[in-house]
């Protein structure tokens, strides 16, 4: 419940990064495991057909796309294990797990604010970085 609490506490700072005088590359790989879970647990979960689901999974292939392009240090097998990792450490994703279902629900009652911040800090080219993550 921790987890959730900061993880909350995480997406509502996702303020520009304009705002926070942070580089828009500051944070993003923790942007990029908790969209990467939540979208993991839409899929496995059966919930891959709400109307976030598409957004959720537009929005990790940007990401990847942004720290493929900016980052020397992740191959595309780098993020392939990031991604199936992201939410439950590589394991199934137990579907009955309430702090997996929050995080899910939490990202997509945030989608519309992560996706202008997203698209802000993707647009300038930086170096990604875990920033102040979990």
């Amino acid at each position: 419940m921790r987890k959730v609490l900061l993880l909350s506490a995480f997406l509502s700072s996702a303020a520009s990064a304009e705002d926070t005088g942070k580089e828009p590359s500051e944070g993003m790989l923790c942007l990029y495991m908790i969209i990467a879970g939540a979208n993991q647990y839409a899929v496995e979960c059966g919930r891959e057909t709400t109307d976030h689901a598409k957004e959720l999974q537009s929005q990790v292939s940007s990401i990847r796309q942004y720290v493929l392009r900016n980052s020397s240090k992740w191959t595309e097998a780098d993020l392939d294990r990031f991604e199936s990792n992201a939410l439950m450490g590589g394991g199934p994703v137990d579907c009955t797990n309430q702090d997996a279902q929050k995080v899910h629900d939490l990202v997509t009652s945030k989608i519309d604010e992560i996706k202008v911040q997203l698209n802000e800090s993707l647009s300038q080219d930086a170096e990604p970085t875990w920033g102040e993550c979990l």
